[in-house]
């Protein structure tokens, strides 16, 4: 068993949040697009991507404006048009599946010239489209694209692969750079998950106060797991002196935000 998936009893002390992670709790896509400019005229074109690297009529290119996120006729229009960001919210749609049922060949198709276009979103959403379909391989090779481009969250997913040996050989430290290019960027679930490293030693040196640096910043920034973690440090005093008072109240902070599994510990105290 991978160490990141620790017996539940033990979990308190080190990671909960890790652990959920790393044994299947489930993770929303976090989609990016660029924001929306005022509305203009909507098509209502909903013929398919015609080719996935289109020849470009530059007459049409006056005509370019980013689609409403949720108009597939005009998303698909100005995809067709050649216009990058409106194939990323084409790819949006169809992975989604609120507006049109998932079909995530398509959703690729329309990620695919972004992403050689050098828009790591686009390639981040490629590789979770590989990642749903159990092709971990292919899902860390466009993470890979993806934080080499500048997405953190395909830097933060990327180091997961490499932490659990995911589609890739396991490598602790190469896992911990990534969350921490990660976490520089704001990512703050490699906050936490950096933090964890170092309070286990793993594939760092071990340090208990760089661990509570690590998820202070990721709890001050509304890291849920973060604040659970930097409880387990006062829980157990790594890092910081044992303060069970102030344990459980970053348990309830945990447990307030979402994380769930540390609403029991905040009972426990």
């Amino acid at each position: 068993m991978d160490m990141l998936c620790m017996d539940r009893r033990i979990a308190p002390f080190l990671s909960i949040a890790m652990w959920m992670l790393a044994c299947g709790a489930s993770r929303s896509p976090a989609v990016k697009a660029p924001p929306a400019p005022p509305p203009e005229a909507a098509s209502s074109a909903t013929q398919p991507i015609r080719s996935t690297h289109p020849d470009l009529d530059f007459s049409v290119v006056s005509k370019w404006h980013l689609c409403e996120k949720d108009d597939l006729g005009d998303c698909t229009l100005q995809c067709n048009r050649g216009h990058l960001p409106s194939c990323v919210r084409l790819g949006n749609i169809y992975l989604d599946g609120k507006l049109v049922p998932t079909d995530m060949a398509v959703a690729a198709q329309a990620y695919e010239l972004p992403c050689d276009s050098h828009m790591g979103a686009a390639c981040f959403n490629i590789g979770l489209i590989y990642a749903r379909k159990n092709d971990m391989g292919q899902a860390a090779a466009y993470y890979d694209r993806a934080c080499k481009e500048g997405e953190p969250t395909g830097c933060a997913y990327l180091a997961d692969s490499y932490a659990d040996g995911t589609g890739v050989t396991r490598d602790p430290a190469r896992a911990a750079g990534l969350y921490d290019r990660a976490c520089q960027a704001g990512e703050l679930r490699s906050c936490s998950r950096l933090g964890t490293l170092y309070a286990l030693g793993t594939g760092v040196v071990k340090n208990g106060a760089t661990a509570v640096r690590l998820f202070e910043k990721a709890c001050s920034g509304g890291n849920a797991g973060g604040c659970g973690n930097l409880g387990s440090s006062y829980k157990i005093g790594l890092g910081v002196p044992r303060d069970s008072r102030r344990a459980a109240q970053l348990y309830k902070q945990a447990c307030d935000a979402g994380a769930k599994a540390y609403c029991d510990l905040v009972e426990r105290r």
